[in-house]
């Protein structure tokens, strides 16, 4: 809901229906930009979002979780603890 009685409102219904469906913009009365620079500005932004969202669910999917490195690193504690022991073993 927007308050006041006169507000110019700007909604863009979103082409890929993931990122989002719509974006409102919400332009000061008092503004001398023409309209075009307006839109110009209001797609830019909405692309910028656009691109940064994108970004973000890529790099999730390949970022692997801090638990992995965990039990990664506890692993090869494990290990070379064994290995070390088998060579002190060997060589006494």
């Amino acid at each position: 809901m927007y308050r006041g009685s006169k507000k110019t409102v700007l909604v863009f219904k979103g082409q890929d229906r993931s990122i989002f469906d719509e974006a409102h913009f919400i332009v000061r009365e008092n503004i001398s930009a023409p309209d075009d620079d307006i839109i110009k500005e209001a797609n830019r932004i909405i692309a910028e979002y656009g691109d940064y969202k994108l970004k973000g669910q890529k790099s999730k999917k390949k970022e692997k979780s801090s638990i992995f490195w965990y039990i990664s690193g506890i692993i090869s504690g494990i290990i070379l603890i064994t290995l070390s022991a088998v060579i002190l073993l060997i060589l006494t």
